[in-house]
């Protein structure tokens, strides 16, 4: 009888250890704080499978639906760094993007990652021109990645007579985001003088140009629309055209 009742004592606190170890596998936070435990503890292949579990339980739904997007994007961010310091930018950038599209701030060294991967996508998104300029306000200013991503920005910046009002608009405001950034970008301030002259306001077009010229004196067409606008100001300068 006794060794009956051990039996059956023993094997109910199995089955209680077993359930408690299932729903501690189903806790995303739980596997959180064992992610990031392993990988304090260099454990980086085991932290790195765990940090996934958390993002596939987020998904399937085993958490409060106020705690998804943190647990998530805390998954994802530290898989990024693992993934990135082991030279793997792509996955890198792609889990520190599904961070960011969770609500996640990231650090400016994964923005300035996320550009130049961006950048070697030839990407246009927003989130893109927010990496873009977040590179431009405090990235490296040389070197083969910071060229790239500068003639991408370019390339979206850029304003030309043939285009209408309607395509003109956005691009002087991007034009003006990127001037935000980095005040001495001699093309920002010539596109946005451009688009700000076609589109009828000369006193903007001058201010614009002026800068540009500052900048880069050898550009001969902002001479010539500096006296463009010359001519379309109420009061024309004309010795200044």
């Amino acid at each position: 009888m006794i060794a009956q009742f051990s039996g059956g004592v023993l094997a109910i606190v199995i089955a209680l250890f077993l359930l408690w170890n299932w729903k501690q596998r189903s806790n995303p936070r739980v596997q959180l704080e064992w992610a990031e435990k392993e990988r304090r503890e260099g454990k980086e292949p085991a932290a790195k499978a765990r940090f996934l579990r958390v993002v596939t339980l987020v998904e399937e739904g085993k958490t409060r639906s106020a705690e998804r997007n943190e647990l998530a994007s805390r998954a994802h961010i530290a898989v990024a760094e693992i993934e990135n310091g082991q030279g793997r930018r792509k996955e890198t950038a792609s889990h520190y993007r599904q961070a960011k599209a969770l609500g996640a701030a990231l650090s400016i060294e994964a923005m300035h990652l996320l550009a130049e991967c961006y950048a070697e996508d030839n990407e246009s998104s927003e989130d893109a021109v927010s990496a873009y300029l977040t590179y431009i306000c405090s990235g490296p200013k040389s070197g083969p990645a910071s060229v790239q991503v500068y003639a991408v920005l370019q390339n979206l910046c850029q304003v030309s007579e043939e285009m209408k009002s309607a395509q003109r608009k956005p691009l002087a405001d991007l034009n003006r985001r990127v001037i935000a950034a980095s005040a001495n970008l001699e093309w920002a301030h010539y596109y946005l003088g451009l688009a700000s002259l076609l589109d009828g306001r000369a006193g903007e077009a001058l201010e614009a140009f002026s800068q540009a010229r500052g900048l880069n004196p050898d550009r001969a067409l902002t001479c010539y629309w500096l006296g463009v606008c010359h001519l379309q100001m109420p009061v024309p300068a004309l010795d200044e055209a």
